[in-house]
């Protein structure tokens, strides 16, 4: 048995229609690409020469800009001569959890023979995440620079 839906009854049920039809047809945008930003920064650089060694450290700041914890925080650190040659490598923070809108900083200290008088050093930190906001999954971030003159 049919039964014929009065007009006002009609005209609610495509308005509810219409209604479901537009929200079940945009995709959640501010779901699908979740994650988290960070900044990084060099402080507290201090350059020293010892004898016949050279002395360079300082602290790696990473801060959580963004609304979820880090993801697999790993922040690689290297110093490069004045020939632009990597001297050493350092990774620190492996594994640190940041919640958001904290700073951790690490320090490091590179030793190294025969530093150049003059000479400009660079000490590198390049931060990265496994949840940063357009690249999720994958390790991505910032990197921050210092240069540094031997005395």
């Amino acid at each position: 048995m049919h039964t014929k839906l009065k007009r006002p009854a009609m005209l609610m049920l495509s308005v509810l229609l219409a209604m479901f039809v537009t929200v079940g047809s945009t995709p959640p945008v501010a779901m699908a690409d979740h994650g988290t930003t960070i900044l990084v920064k060099i402080t507290n650089v201090k350059v020293l020469r010892q004898g016949d060694l050279g002395v360079v450290g300082g602290s790696m700041c990473v801060m959580n800009t963004g609304t979820e914890a880090t993801e697999n925080l790993l922040i690689t650190t290297a110093l490069t001569g004045p020939d632009g040659g990597l001297i050493r490598s350092i990774a620190v923070g492996a594994g640190a959890v940041l919640p958001p809108r904290w700073v951790r900083c690490f320090t490091v200290v590179y030793v190294f023979a025969n530093p150049q008088s003059g000479g400009t050093y660079v000490l590198t930190a390049h931060a990265t995440i496994t949840n940063h906001v357009g690249h999720l999954g994958e390790p991505f971030g910032p990197t921050a620079s210092v240069s540094v003159v031997f005395p």
